[in-house]
């Protein structure tokens, strides 16, 4: 005999399955034009390297802004930016203006690394 505990998560699992998405919309990226990256670094390389401060460095004497975005792939806003923001036709027209920088932390050891 189960217990009703169990009979209530059977029925709250089987709710939730017929009514949220499979898979979820944030997981299964659209085919929409988006913001394109100039420069893609993992936390690692940004730390260890001196690239990312030629970027900066040519930015700067081309008078051009930056845009800096710290990505994770476990990071729900960072999907939404990806999905609603970096989508949008006046977005991908402005980021053109700029030397747009992505830099993946997805591993909170490089995070950890990039900040200090």
């Amino acid at each position: 005999m189960l217990s009703t505990q169990v009979r209530l998560a059977r029925f709250f699992c089987v709710v939730v399955m017929t009514v949220v998405p499979w898979p979820p919309a944030w997981s299964a990226p659209d085919a929409k034009p988006s913001v394109t990256w100039d420069f893609t670094f993992s936390g690692k390389e940004v730390s260890l390297s001196p690239q990312l401060d030629d970027v900066l460095a040519s930015a700067r004497a081309e008078r051009r802004p930056v845009m800096l975005d710290f990505y994770a792939e476990w990071c729900a806003a960072c999907r939404l930016l990806d999905r609603n923001t970096y989508t949008a036709p006046e977005v991908i027209l402005q980021a053109k203006r700029f030397v747009t920088i992505r830099i993946d932390v997805t591993n909170l050891v490089d995070a950890t690394e990039v900040l200090t």
